[in-house]
């Protein structure tokens, strides 16, 4: 029976990991995700990455399988091997997700690893060829190995040691967690008298990091400048553009109301409080066993930079669903209970995951801009990545304004002028530059007065044409894209809004 339900598990994992793992119609939307695949492309030409933001290891895994597609498109292929490198990740973290409901005895055992394949921030991390899914794996195996070594397994310490040296490979920013999780083992093998494991783990951690980066280690000034610059601008020392939605913000609190609630699915996430607190008041005379849970925490740290990217909390949305699911499943006998409050909580992460089965907005957006007329102007925002994929470019007049630049650069102002009396359309590919400028008139007023100006008509433009993703009334489920952090809708699923001309400026 187990082994029934654990094919089934991997069936649906695999469904919702890989089904539409090649979204976006052949253009490529994802900054980090175009970054590491130009570094395997580096890579596979060079034998250098020259990219040192995150680790080596990804990078060498996909390398070494282009090497095994001649003749295909070096940077599409590096994109796509990354991606079936993350949606890999996810269902090994659904597998682990089973053992762990095993282990734990929880019935039905296939609840947690439930929960988990239809989380909707775990659905899009594994569609994305970024290290999300595969640091969420990490930090997940190495709570699991934590808690069979401290019931004894030997054999599990060293596979710790192993999964540990990987994800530092994997990115620095896993320190937070191996570092404790190295303390806790080193502490359970001295009082089980495993001197051996308590001396040789840390060995083993550091040999796999250095074994699995070995250009980094090369380049070690290099990672250095990029891991401290990089390091400045999580902590907002180094103000940047797309950082500007974080100021003025404060963690746990903006993470409570535009990251959580979307990437645990909304029902899931409100059910998540009564659980936290139903477990830490059965618990609590226990606390001083839960040492396999002090990684978790450490990477918690993390929330309390200035920067709150989605995927510097995605490694989190496995213990909340752990959670949930610990606490969903004393109703298990009260089946109608138990299968109605089912449907809700894995409802949002159905509906996500149906955006990678059908074509990408801003292709549907482009489809329709290319049946202008020749000649029609549009006015368009830099810095959203990628340029809406219009195939007759050529035939209409595409104007760029800096809107990231706007109240500070005289230069981006007058072209802003002189655009708007010869704009036919204006395009927003997403909410990037309007949601984060508007409630900060104060600092960018210029920028503000212009979005102000677009949405009340006065600026002479009328709303024609909005793609959304999904119908409005599925927000109830999913959450608007207005109110999310907003990495979380620009990459695979941003709202295209076009306005045209209704009177002359």
């Amino acid at each position: 029976m187990a082994k029934r339900v654990l094919v089934i598990l991997l069936i649906l994992a695999v469904i919702t990991r890989f089904g539409g793992l090649f979204w976006g119609q052949g253009f490529f939307f994802h900054p980090d995700e175009n970054n590491m695949g130009q570094a395997v492309v580096s890579l596979r030409k060079t034998g250098d990455p020259h990219f040192y933001a995150y680790g080596e290891f990804p990078l060498l895994v996909v390398n070494f399988f282009c090497r095994l597609l001649p003749g295909r498109p070096a940077f599409p292929s590096a994109i796509y091997g990354l991606r079936l490198l993350s949606a890999l990740a996810g269902v090994l973290l659904v597998l682990v997700g089973f053992f762990w409901s095993r282990w734990r005895h929880w019935q039905p055992v296939w609840l947690f690893p439930l929960l988990l394949i239809f989380s909707p921030g775990l659905i899009q991390a594994a569609h994305f060829g970024t290290t999300e899914t595969l640091l969420a794996l990490e930090l997940f195996l190495t709570v699991y190995f934590l808690g069979l070594f401290a019931e004894g397994n030997g054999a599990a310490g060293w596979r710790l040691s192993f999964v540990l040296g990987l994800a530092v490979a994997t990115k620095i920013s896993s320190l937070s967690f191996a570092l404790l999780a190295v303390t806790v083992v080193f502490y359970l093998a001295w009082k089980q008298r495993k001197k051996g494991i308590a001396l040789i783990s840390p060995l083993i951690t550091l040999i796999t990091v250095i074994g699995f980066s070995p250009i980094y280690w090369q380049n070690s000034r290099k990672v250095w400048q990029v891991i401290n610059y990089e390091g400045k601008v999580a902590r907002g020392i180094i103000p940047v553009f797309y950082t500007q939605q974080f100021a003025g913000t404060w963690p746990i609190i903006f993470h409570l109301q535009k990251v959580f609630p979307w990437i645990l699915g909304l029902p899931l996430y409100l059910l998540f409080f009564p659980a936290i607190f139903y477990l830490v008041r059965e618990n609590f005379h226990r606390w001083r066993d839960q040492l396999l849970y002090l990684p978790v925490l450490g990477w918690v740290a993390n929330l309390f930079l200035f920067v709150k990217w989605i995927r510097f909390a995605l490694p989190l949305v496995v213990f909340m669903v752990m959670v949930v699911a610990w606490f969903w499943q004393r109703y298990y006998h009260r089946r109608m209970i138990f299968v109605l409050g089912l449907v809700f909580l894995i409802l949002p992460g159905l509906i996500f995951n149906s955006l990678y089965f059908r074509p990408d907005d801003r292709w549907r957006a482009s489809q329709w801009l290319n049946r202008l007329p020749p000649g029609t102007t549009l006015l368009e925002e830099a810095g959203n990545v990628y340029s809406l994929p219009l195939t007759n470019r050529d035939n209409l007049r595409i104007l760029v304004v800096d809107f990231y630049h706007l109240d500070t650069s005289p230069e981006e102002q007058q072209k802003l002028a002189h655009y708007l009396t010869q704009a036919d359309k204006i395009v927003l590919a997403s909410r990037r530059v309007f949601a984060n400028y508007l409630p900060r008139a104060d600092q960018f007023p210029k920028t503000a007065a212009f979005y102000r100006q677009l949405f009340s008509g006065r600026l002479g433009f009328g709303e024609e044409k909005v793609i959304t993703p999904w119908p409005k009334w599925l927000n109830i489920f999913l959450g608007s894209d207005l109110a999310s952090e907003e990495t979380w809708t620009v990459f695979d699923h941003p709202t295209i809004r076009i306005w045209m001309r209704i009177k002359k400026g």
